[in-house]
């Protein structure tokens, strides 16, 4: 090794920058934001505390359903194209789903009341099924071996029948649900006519209600729709031919989208502000005083004569 070799090293110089950032690094604006935050909710709870009820209804219905809160109106104003009429009154969509439900259940229990305490429907009692479903309230006429609505194969309904439709019509002209009538059948078929199947008597006792029903005063506006099943939902499906699948179904829907944009929701304490027309005048639920139907209203179409398919 060389002398001096010490003196030969490079000189190593170590330089240590020192960042200077900004005072605390900003953290205290995170808790400012936090602090100011739960300031502004103390002070909306303090503002809410002081008002009246229907101030807090309103903003709950806000926080709720803020889609339904927006058609409203202003909050307490009585004013714009609210839920009810005028507007005045706001719900969530679970509220005014429950009073409809309530509203169709008052009417079923009014159905089957009217019919208890007529002794000329005691032997159709327990022909008669009404029951709240998830689509509404669905009242059935089942017919049984020893008892039936409607001549063998054919969309007549006999005189009894017409008088429970005019009960239930009765009850529904106070309502603005939309109603849907089924027709079903049973497998056995309808051979009497070529080429007239079970589709087309279920669609005919179904439209035969239907124009029964109008007859008592059920409007054009509550017909949703008309339908047949023919024999693909029975009531007893272990016993396909059992005269029991034989019914006509008249479904009261549910319907919440539908009042909700007509604006006839009403509130827990009203009945329905319908503003439709007074019911006419339509005969009782005496048989006797029913009126013939014209039997030409429903004869067969010229096509099913013929021997045409389905």
């Amino acid at each position: 090794m060389p002398e001096n070799s010490d003196q030969q090293q490079p000189i190593i110089i170590k330089k240590v920058y020192v960042s200077h950032g900004s005072y605390h690094g900003g953290s205290w604006k995170v808790a400012f934001a936090d602090f100011m935050t739960a300031m502004m909710a103390f002070f909306l709870v303090l503002w809410l505390v002081g008002q009246d009820q229907k101030i807090k209804e309103s903003v709950a219905g806000y926080f709720q359903d803020p889609i339904g809160f927006t058609r409203g109106g202003k909050i307490g104003s009585g004013e714009g194209d609210g839920m009810f009429k005028g507007g005045a009154s706001i719900m969530n969509k679970s509220t005014a789903m429950s009073i409809v439900r309530k509203k169709l259940e008052e009417a079923a229990q009014k159905i089957l009341n009217t019919l208890k305490l007529n002794d000329e429907f005691k032997e159709l009692r327990d022909n008669i099924l009404v029951e709240m479903t998830p689509e509404g309230l669905r009242i059935q006429l089942i017919e049984s071996s020893d008892s039936s609505f409607f001549e063998s194969g054919s969309a007549r309904m006999r005189p009894t029948g017409e008088a429970i439709l005019g009960v239930i019509a009765q009850e529904l002209i106070k309502m603005p649900n939309r109603i849907v009538y089924e027709g079903h059948t049973d497998a056995t078929g309808s051979g009497k006519i070529e080429g007239y199947s079970n589709w087309d008597l279920g669609a005919d006792r179904a439209n035969y209600c239907r124009k029964i029903m109008m007859r008592f005063g059920t409007r054009e506006s509550q017909i949703r729709e008309v339908r047949s099943y023919a024999d693909t939902k029975l009531l007893l499906p272990n016993k396909p031919n059992d005269p029991r699948n034989r019914r006509i179904s008249i479904l009261v829907l549910n319907d919440y989208d539908y009042l909700f944009e007509n604006k006839l929701i009403p509130t827990n304490d009203s009945e329905y502000e319908t503003g439709l027309p007074s019911p006419r005048t339509s005969p009782g639920p005496n048989a006797d005083v029913i009126p013939e139907v014209n039997e030409e209203e429903f004869e067969t179409p010229d096509y099913l004569k013929t021997g045409g398919s389905d």
